[in-house]
């Protein structure tokens, strides 16, 4: 649950309360300092070039998900390089496809791998 909630970038105990109570509903207990590795490490994946990288392809505002706010000034200077490193590629056919001016299929394997890739670069 913490893992999976630094993945998607939510603040520290934003969901301490959701998840307690689907704890209690399923007779498991809720072990805080569990949540709280796995956030940690969620976060690192949030917060990374590669997430950046991908954030850019989507053409998301920096802040749209807290970025600023969530991650730790080092973090969100590896997520901001991500996100400029992306700019070249937004239009490109071979990460993304135009369905309508409304809809975008993003290839996500494609993606990941120009964002590893991109990354990777010094």
């Amino acid at each position: 649950m913490g893992l999976k909630d630094g993945q998607e970038g939510q603040r520290l105990g934003q969901r301490w309360d959701f998840w307690k109570k689907d704890c209690a509903a399923l007779g498991v207990s809720w072990d805080r300092q569990r949540y709280n590795d796995g956030y940690v490490a969620g976060l690192g994946e949030f917060c990374s070039c590669e997430k950046g990288f991908d954030s850019g392809i989507r053409e998301e505002y920096i802040e749209t998900k807290a970025q600023f706010y969530t991650c730790q000034k080092d973090q969100f200077i590896s997520f901001s390089r991500g996100h400029g490193l992306a700019k070249p590629f937004v239009d490109n056919p071979s990460l993304s496809k135009k369905i309508n001016p409304y809809k975008i299929d993003y290839l996500q394997d494609a993606i990941a791998a120009k964002a590893k890739e991109s990354c990777a670069l010094k």
